[in-house]
C-alpha cells in the first residue's frame, strides 16, 4: 500500500514538474518574443498584478488580472481597461482604470478613465494607440500566490529545488531503463544465438545419420553372397552323385 502511495505521489510531482516548466517556458517566451515597451502576451491575453488600491473594492491590491486584447472600437462605458498612462508620475507604466466617457476624434477614440476608488477622474485621457485591452479576469487569490512564488526565498526551496530533485531523479531512471533495456536485448540475443547452434548441431547429427544407414546395411549383403554361394556348391554334388549312381547302375546291368 505504502509503495503504491509513493507512486502516485511520485506520478503527480512529475505532472506537475513538467506543468510549471511548461508554464515557466511560455512565460519566457511571451518576454522574450514581446516587442520593446510593449506588455507580453499569449495569443492575444497579458496577466498583470495590480500593485495598488485606485480600482478597490473591485480590484483588491494584488490581484491578478487577465487582460484580453480587443479593438478600441469595441469598448464602451464602464468597461475596465490596461493602458499605457500618459500620466508623468507613472511614466509610461501600465495602468488599470475603469472608463467612464469616451469621445470620438479625426484621430480615433479617446478614454477618460477613473479608478474606482478615486474621487476624481485621470487627468491624463487614454488614446487608442495606449490601450493594452480589457481586464476579463480578475483573482486575489491567484494574484498573493504570484506574490508569494515571485519571493526567492519561497521560489528556491518551494519551487526550484524540488524540480531539480525530480529532474534529477527521472534522468536516473531513464538511464537505468535503458540499461536494464540493454540488458534484456543482450539477453535475448544471446538466446537466439544459441537456439541457432542448437538447430545447426540438430541438423548436422540427422545428416551424419543419414549417411551412415547404407553402410550399415552392407555386411548383411555380404553375408548374403557366401550363402547363395554354397547353397550352389550343395546342388553340383548332389548333382554329381545322382549322376554317379545313375552310372553305376548301369554298369551292373
Amino acid at each position: 500500500m505504502a509503495s503504491k502511495v509513493k507512486n502516485v505521489l511520485l506520478k503527480l510531482m512529475n505532472v506537475l514538474s513538467v506543468l510549471i516548466i511548461i508554464a515557466s517556458v511560455m512565460a519566457l517566451l511571451t518576454v522574450v518574443m514581446a516587442k520593446p515597451g510593449q506588455a507580453p502576451n499569449f495569443f492575444g491575453y497579458s496577466l498583470f498584478r495590480v500593485m495598488t488600491g485606485s480600482m478597490e473594492p473591485t480590484i483588491p491590491t494584488n490581484s491578478l488580472i487577465v487582460v484580453k486584447r480587443v479593438p478600441a472600437s469595441e469598448l464602451v462605458t464602464d468597461d475596465v481597461i490596461t493602458f499605457y498612462s500618459r500620466d508623468p508620475s507613472l511614466m509610461g507604466e501600465p495602468n488599470t482604470h475603469r472608463i467612464i466617457r469616451i469621445e470620438e476624434g479625426e484621430g480615433g477614440r479617446t478614454f477618460t478613465t477613473k479608478g474606482d476608488a478615486n474621487n476624481i477622474e485621470d487627468k491624463y485621457q487614454t488614446k487608442e494607440e495606449d490601450l493594452i485591452g480589457k481586464v476579463v479576469y480578475s483573482s486575489k487569490g491567484l494574484g498573493s500566490l504570484v506574490r508569494l512564488i515571485s519571493n526567492p526565498l519561497i521560489f528556491v526551496p518551494l519551487i526550484v529545488v524540488p524540480l531539480v530533485v525530480i529532474l534529477i531523479r527521472n534522468v536516473y531512471d531513464g538511464i537505468k531503463a535503458a540499461k536494464q533495456l540493454a540488458k534484456e536485448e543482450e539477453e535475448a540475443a544471446v538466446r537466439e544465438a544459441l537456439a541457432q547452434l542448437r538447430e545447426k548441431k540438430k541438423a548436422a547429427q540427422e545428416a551424419a545419420k543419414t549417411q551412415e544407414e547404407p553402410q550399415e546395411n552392407t555386411p548383411d549383403e555380404a553375408q548374403e553372397t557366401p550363402k547363395s554361394q554354397g547353397e550352389n556348391i550343395s546342388q553340383e554334388k548332389i548333382q554329381e552323385e545322382a549322376t554317379k549312381k545313375d552310372h553305376e547302375t548301369s554298369q551292373g546291368d
